[in-house]
């Protein structure tokens, strides 16, 4: 495995663990140096092997690199993100998503959890109150092997929205307690994962009113 071996004059190279042996035959091989010197050189070349292994597992993880995330998210958490003030990060980040989604729809006359629960909510969009909805058929439902299928999509993106809102937005908003660098991605990723999906849903305003004859 490490490639090591002795000269021995009139046999060549010799692995000295496989001729172990031969150092109770009455003209020894090897001498007691020898097979030190051999073991102590092995064990160090295996000490190199494990840790260059350790290291090629290491590297073939996936990295995490938050500047990927939503382009809306990272925007607003960089720059406290690099100072490490990562519960500022987050609700900078939380702020962003519900301001941007706030002016597109032109509700800034709501609070922002009230603001979710309006515009993920079923039923009918107005000009007042427009929706975001999920494309497809509002009754799919996602999985027929269980037992009811799953609740569809968009229900269950009006939950994830409102309670990122009430369990992550409002707490770094809220109290002084500061986040660890692993919190705080947690929760921006859950975070972008959320923008991600409100970018795939569809703006319903309402239909126009009707113009007089």
């Amino acid at each position: 495995m490490t490639g090591t071996y002795v000269m021995v004059a009139g046999a060549g190279a010799l692995d000295p663990i496989a001729n172990w042996f031969t150092m109770s035959a009455p003209k020894a091989m090897f001498s007691p140096h020898d097979i030190r010197s051999t073991t102590a050189g092995i064990k160090g070349r295996l000490s190199t092997m494990i840790a260059e292994a350790e290291t090629a597992s290491e590297s073939a993880l996936p990295g995490f690199a938050p500047s990927q995330l939503h382009p809306v998210i990272w925007t607003a958490a960089a720059a406290h993100w690099t100072t490490h003030q990562y519960r500022v990060a987050v609700r900078e980040a939380a702020e962003a998503l519900t301001v941007h989604w706030k002016t597109t729809l032109g509700r800034n006359d709501v609070d922002d959890t009230v603001f979710w629960q309006q515009s993920l909510a079923p039923g009918a969009a107005s000009a007042e109150q427009p929706k975001l909805v999920w494309p497809g058929n509002p009754a799919d439902k996602t999985n027929r092997s269980m037992r009811g299928g799953l609740e569809p999509l968009a229900k269950a993106l009006n939950s994830l929205a409102t309670g990122l809102n009430l369990t992550v937005r409002n707490i770094a908003t809220h109290t002084r307690h500061e986040l660890s660098e692993q919190e705080g991605l947690e929760r921006l990723a859950a975070y972008s994962y959320l923008a991600r999906l409100l970018d795939n849903c569809e703006i319903d305003r309402g239909e126009e009113p009707a113009q007089p004859a």
